[in-house]
């Protein structure tokens, strides 16, 4: 946790994360910082991640949790810090099932096969082969 708490800045409150901001104008914020691999600039937002996706379609959906994945891969790339590795196990496997329901099997193959790289950060090697063999098990069915 101190290793994780010196490279991300606090979660802000609310009012001053951008209260003010319409969705619209949050979702240029997280996509600007996203295209820039501002991972810091990226998870300052993920507060208000559900607000982002609520009522929205499952592709909209997908690009959030998507820019908050990459955030935590390159947080966890750079800080090699567990924190980040556990988010992002929490995302990936919601978009898992997201991309499931999109029917978007080849995609739900590689979110299987990030979700087991961490997984195995965390020294969690059966958990991981689960994974692999579910995206083995994905590609078999669907080509």
């Amino acid at each position: 946790w101190k290793g994780h708490k010196k490279t991300c800045a606090p979660p802000l409150p609310l009012g001053e994360v951008g209260g003010i901001l319409s969705v619209e104008e949050l979702f240029d914020k997280v996509s600007e910082a996203h295209e820039a691999d501002d991972w810091q600039g990226v998870l300052k937002w993920e507060g208000r991640m559900e607000e982002l996706m609520k009522g929205r379609p499952d592709a909209y959906c997908d690009t959030i949790l998507e820019a908050f994945l990459r955030a935590h891969e390159i947080a966890r790339a750079e800080t090699m810090c567990r924190d980040h590795a556990l988010s992002a196990i929490g995302l990936q496997e919601r978009r898992v099932k997201l991309l499931g329901n999109m029917e978007r099997f080849r995609d739900q193959g590689e979110a299987l096969c990030s979700l087991a790289s961490h997984l195995e950060f965390l020294d969690k090697r059966k958990e991981a082969k689960t994974e692999f063999q579910r995206a083995l098990e994905l590609g078999a069915e669907h080509g």
